[in-house]
């Protein structure tokens, strides 16, 4: 468990996932049709769906995320489940990248890659806060 003023930077490094989060999923779930169609037409009639159930699960998470963000502690493991889940988005947007480009355009192919880069520094300094609050003071959990 993390608690006081050694959260300070994985709390507010927490919040901007949660925002990032919420536009992107909120974008993806107004605007799935017109997203599938500009960026990703070689999805077909299953894109504007597959970008709206993306969005749908990028606000899930980010409720998720507010929530273990706005407890009072917050739990190692599930901050360590959120670094994890920022790190598979960027290993699954990378593998898209390698295997699926064919599938997007040239601004669906940047738009992926920017979500992807935003996210792995996200990730980063989540990890970054997380270590700096664990080890505060010289303390170190088993």
């Amino acid at each position: 468990m993390v608690n006081g003023s050694e959260a300070g930077l994985l709390r507010s490094t927490l919040m901007v996932n949660v925002v990032f989060s919420e536009l992107c999923g909120a974008a993806f779930l107004l605007f799935g049709g017109t997203l599938a169609e500009s960026l990703a037409p070689g999805l077909g009639t299953a894109g504007p769906w597959l970008v709206r159930a993306l969005g749908l699960g990028l606000m899930c998470f980010a409720l998720l995320v507010w929530l273990v963000a706005r407890a009072g502690t917050l739990s190692v493991g599930y901050v360590h489940l959120i670094v994890v889940a920022d790190i598979v988005w960027v290993a699954a947007s990378v593998d898209a990248l390698a295997f699926a480009a064919h599938t997007l355009t040239g601004a669906g192919i940047a738009v992926v890659a920017t979500i992807a880069a935003i996210v792995a520094v996200i990730a980063i300094f989540e990890h970054l806060g997380l270590v700096r609050a664990l080890t505060a003071g010289g303390r170190v959990p088993a």
